[in-house]
């Protein structure tokens, strides 16, 4: 059956700075909604609290929906209204001098979503077990750039590995004049893909309408 079938680990990281952008809203949304009862004697509630509604839409999207997805054989940049998916095999090297960065063949650089603080060097050795690496599962982690880093790297590792392995199990065991060439996969993507978050976007159009209306019926 499938569901017996071991999936591929899929990790979900988060820096714990986007946790702490959502506390200080949080505090803030508390302490408007305390002068409101309190203070203003309840004038205007409902509109208070449809417009915190609205601010709690837009926390959630712009801190708590970026997070970055690693497996093996794919990292996905999930940004608050859109999604990129990078597969591995674009992946040329990890670069943490301006946060966490994804170096690809093309010469591009990705800036992974809610990494933004700097490693310790552009270039550090790696240091092994800040995250274990599981067979199967999704693990949600809150974790740093190194570590996060750390993790792409041991993956695009091991799917170099893999690749050698596959190449060679393809190879002729009688020596030939033609040369044996990695099989590349027809269906693998040439370029990072982007999609909309259709439900992310949703949000944030409503929050802004709660927002707004909040604001203009004072």
């Amino acid at each position: 059956m499938d569901s017996m079938e071991p999936r591929e680990p899929r990790y979900f990281l988060r820096a714990t700075s986007a946790y702490i952008y959502a506390a200080c809203a949080g505090v803030i949304a508390v302490t408007i909604l305390g002068i409101q009862l309190f203070g203003a004697g309840g004038q205007h509630l409902f509109p208070t609290l449809a417009a915190l509604c609205g601010l709690a839409g837009i926390v959630w999207v712009l801190a708590l929906v970026p997070s970055c997805e690693v497996t093996p054989t794919v990292v996905v940049l999930h940004h608050s209204i859109w999604d990129t998916a990078v597969p591995m095999n674009l992946i040329e090297s990890v670069d943490t001098r301006w946060g966490l960065q994804l170096l690809l063949s093309t010469g591009k650089k990705l800036s992974v979503p809610t990494f933004s603080q700097s490693g310790r060097s552009r270039q550090y050795k790696w240091t092994a077990g800040e995250i274990p690496l599981l067979h199967s599962g999704t693990i949600p982690l809150t974790t740093t750039t190194r570590a996060a880093a750390h993790l792409i790297s041991r993956f695009l590792d091991q799917y170099a590995d893999d690749d050698i392995h596959a190449d060679t199990a393809v190879s002729s065991p009688h020596p030939t004049h033609t040369h044996t060439q990695p099989q590349p996969d027809e269906h693998a993507p040439l370029a990072p893909t982007r999609s909309i978050n259709v439900l992310n976007f949703a949000i944030v159009i409503v929050s802004c309408a709660l927002v707004i209306f909040g604001v203009a019926s004072h």
